[in-house]
């Protein structure tokens, strides 16, 4: 096989590889914030009560 022809495969393998990770991580990012945000809203509800 020719350099040009490795050089294809190898950058699309890669390619692959880098854009299933960066979804990946973007869609965890995504699932964190929403709990976090859960979180942060029923602490500050327990906090409210508390300082009643």
């Amino acid at each position: 096989m020719s350099n040009l022809t490795l050089f294809i495969i190898g950058f699309s393998i890669f390619s692959a590889y880098m854009f299933f990770l960066l979804r990946m991580i973007w869609k965890q990012h995504n699932i964190q914030q929403k709990s976090d945000s859960n979180l942060l809203r029923i602490e500050s509800e327990d906090n409210n009560k508390k300082a009643s």
